[in-house]
């Protein structure tokens, strides 16, 4: 798939980044649950203002 028009390489990364830490949280509680359900909130708030080209992209090329 091909990288979104004008979308910079940082933030690809960080999309993939938002994309496999909120599959891993929302897969398994780790540690200190208060923790947990609050970065997969922020990562969830994140994932939601993506476009859906920008979802496309990180869970492919991710």
């Amino acid at each position: 798939m091909e990288q979104p028009e004008g979308l910079p390489n940082s933030d690809v990364l960080f999309y993939r980044y938002v994309d496999r830490r909120r599959q891993e949280f929302g897969n398994r509680q780790v540690g200190n649950e208060e923790l947990d359900d609050l970065l997969l909130e922020v990562l969830d708030f994140i994932w939601s203002h993506l476009t859906e080209e920008e979802r496309a992209y990180a869970k492919e090329a991710g």
